[in-house]
């Protein structure tokens, strides 16, 4: 009975530690929020990588804008949930990573569940980690992405936050900041509507070494970081509600890391197309992904721009043109119409034609009735005739 009782034990540890390998901050997620996890894979050969995680829902493989940060013994990953996903229960997998157990190198998947309901008080938060080694003041960006006002409370520990509290109407974005300087592991909690958003700080015990001063116009040129996509414009023709969303990748050429790295939209593409991020480092050689929702509204028409990185010198665009509407096709526009001199395409002209029109109708209405009034009064006559030649024989 004893040994039934340990084996029973070791399954529901080994059960334990399989779940425990892929972890979630929240439980339970809505449409549009962000979602953080932690992963913990024992003996790994290689680096997790961005491209070693996957989304599922109901067996069929979703795309989302991964982003990963490589903590002292775990990844922290996260992304944003589009407003176009399903409720219901996802799994997010490391697929075919390389361990080595027992000794033996072995190619496994690891996997986590995290639920995704409907609601009205979805927030994404970026950055949802903070991990640094130096002192500093770093800015957090929190957007309401639902359909009603959230009250948010700010309360830190370790840290200083710049507000206690922000206020948000739908759709809106703010910001406050973050002062850090003490070294440890310490959050953020942001509560609001009976839930609550934490945001790990992690503050290292690496040393930070001066780097030489160095004059970065002569050592970054212009296309340091750029586009890496095989296409050159993103060309859509998409009916009202075909939503479209992908990842854009650019890289840092540069042997070293560079920072505060911006984003923007530019054109009235900004009205049909949201990016992840607007801010972000790169180390050297890095490369990342930008990702992008389009058509998420119900608007029509053409829209163009591109989306732009820069940062001083730094400068590289991607060209964006989409059709929307409620066809799948949109007709191509009539031509214009050249003017002409002819006195019958002038709007005075015009008016006169539709008067003379009037006038020569009512001439045929004035002559059907003259015809019909004439044949009445002959038909009298001849009446009158007839009657005047039968009294005639009577008498």
């Amino acid at each position: 009975m004893r040994i039934c009782y340990l084996l029973f034990l070791l399954f529901l540890l080994s059960v334990y530690f399989v779940k425990a390998d892929i972890t979630f901050l929240r439980e339970d997620y809505l449409i549009g929020d962000t979602v953080q996890s932690e992963i913990k894979i024992d003996n790994l050969v290689d680096d997790l990588t961005i491209s070693d995680l996957k989304l599922y829902y109901n067996g069929s493989k979703i795309n989302v804008g991964f982003f990963m940060i490589k903590l002292e013994d775990s990844y922290f990953a996260y992304f944003d949930i589009p407003l176009n996903f399903q409720g219901g229960v996802y799994e997010l997998i490391a697929e075919n990573v390389n361990i080595i157990e027992d000794q033996i190198l072995k190619e496994k998947d690891f996997v986590g569940n995290f639920s995704v309901n409907l609601g009205d008080n979805a927030l994404i938060v970026n950055p949802p980690i903070i991990k640094t080694n130096i002192d500093g003041v770093f800015d957090v960006n929190v957007k309401n992405n639902g359909n009603k006002t959230i009250d948010v409370s700010i309360i830190s520990s370790g840290v200083n936050s710049s507000l206690d509290s922000i206020r948000l109407y739908k759709k809106e974005n703010k910001k406050f900041q973050v002062l850090v300087e003490n070294k440890g592991n310490w959050n953020i909690k942001l509560n609001y509507d009976g839930k609550v958003f934490e945001i790990p700080i992690y503050m290292t015990e690496e040393k930070v070494v001066s780097p030489p001063e160095i004059n970065y116009k002569s050592v970054i040129s212009e296309n340091s970081i750029s586009f890496v996509e095989d296409v050159d414009i993103i060309n859509l023709n998409l009916k009202v509600g075909e939503v479209r969303e992908g990842q854009i990748r650019f890289k840092n050429f540069y042997n070293g890391t560079i920072s505060g790295v911006k984003f923007r939209l530019e054109g009235n593409i900004v009205e049909v197309v949201d990016i992840n991020f607007t801010n972000i480092d790169l180390d050297a050689n890095e490369e990342k992904y930008q990702y992008l929702w389009i058509n998420r509204g119900n608007k029509t028409g053409i829209f163009s721009g591109q989306l732009i990185l820069e940062r001083g010198i730094i400068y590289d665009s991607f060209p964006i043109y989409v059709i929307i509407s409620d066809d799948v096709v949109i007709p191509e526009p009539e031509p214009i119409i050249n003017q002409t001199t002819n006195e019958s395409s002038k709007p005075g002209s015009a008016n006169e034609n539709k008067k003379n029109y009037r006038w020569l109708w009512i001439l045929v209405i004035v002559f059907i009735i003259g015809i019909l009034i004439f044949y009445v009064w002959r038909g009298k006559l001849i009446r009158k005739d007839i009657n005047d030649l039968i009294s005639e024989k009577k008498t």
